[in-house]
């Protein structure tokens, strides 16, 4: 009989029903696989790693590349991939050969890897490729300018960058100042700390300047 070696305590997923069901990542001569509360092996193989991916799928690796096996054993991606991240509002990053694409949560292709780097926003998608950066809608269109830089969102607003001069984009990558700020803090308790030249001001959410810029310096805004 073969021996099974416990090497990750069980994970919990949910069934078609809804009840809790239990599995175990398990390591034997022929590979890692997981078994359920039977004892009986979910994947029709074992790999040389696998990981709890979601309540859907597991991660594979084989001879260091990865790939996506659902619960019932069907290869969803083949493991040829240097990376694959975590699902993300329904879409995952795939790396290869440094360069980024897109799965959606059906484990479809949708973007072969050709960016430098993705990030999944909720309705859009930053991308960078040749040291710019731009927004790309889920049809895989590009909808902005190149930056130099786009930044985290804080609030429904990211702060660009070009040529060292920053602006804000709202959610759908709309500008909402024009990009001639020196500095530009992200949105603290409703405003944003701004400078043009050397003189300091703040913007509130409307991006309305309150005041000229005319300090020298300026504290954060805080409740008294």
């Amino acid at each position: 009989m073969k021996s099974i070696i416990l090497v990750a305590i069980a994970a919990i997923f949910f069934t078609a029903c809804g009840q809790k069901a239990f599995v175990s990542i398990v390591e034997d001569e022929n590979g890692e696989n997981v078994i359920n509360t039977n004892g009986e092996r979910v994947l029709s193989e074992g790999y040389d790693k696998v990981f709890l991916y979601n309540d859907d799928y597991v991660k594979i690796m084989e001879d260091r590349k990865f790939g996506i096996v659902n619960y019932n054993g069907k290869m969803m991606i083949e493991p040829v991939y240097d990376d694959i991240s975590p699902l993300y509002n329904g879409y995952a990053t795939i790396t290869s050969d440094k360069k980024v694409g897109l799965v959606n949560e059906n484990m479809k292709l949708i973007l072969e890897p050709s960016y430098d780097t993705i990030k999944i926003e909720d309705g859009h998608f930053i991308v960078r490729n040749e040291g710019k950066y731009y927004c790309m809608n889920k049809n895989l269109k590009i909808i902005s300018s190149s930056y130099d830089k786009i930044y985290y969102y804080v609030d429904g607003v990211a702060r660009v960058e070009i040529d060292k001069k920053l602006g804000f984009i709202d959610e759908s990558c709309k500008e909402l100042t024009a990009i001639q700020y020196d500095y530009a803090s992200d949105f603290i308790n409703g405003y944003a700390k701004v400078k043009l030249g050397d003189k300091f001001t703040f913007l509130d959410k409307k991006m309305n300047q309150i005041t000229e810029a005319q300090f020298k310096n300026a504290n954060y805004f805080e409740g008294k």
